[in-house]
């Protein structure tokens, strides 16, 4: 499981908050936020192929921000080696 799952299932079945989760796991709140983000809005293939090391882990948060059918248009490029910079 990544470090969004981690912080969701902590905030779910202890009640804690963003916060509290990202403190307990001790990592900066900022990331937490990320990893969070993430979690919930990758695309299952673009999940995969970063858990593959076929994309950079980098590349997640700002294809994140993306709407899943925006995602789905550049999976191709990601996997033809689109960089982080082109994400955007």
């Amino acid at each position: 499981a990544d470090l969004g799952d981690a912080i969701q299932r902590l905030m779910l079945l202890k009640g804690l908050t963003l916060t509290q989760a990202a403190k307990l796991l001790s990592v900066e709140q900022g990331t937490a936020s990320k990893a969070v983000l993430v979690s919930k809005n990758l695309i299952p293939e673009i999940k995969q192929l970063i858990a593959e090391g076929k994309v950079a882990s980098s590349c997640g948060y700002p294809l994140a921000r993306l709407s899943p059918e925006r995602q789905a248009e550049v999976l191709p490029r990601l996997l033809a080696g689109m960089s982080k910079d082109e994400v955007t």
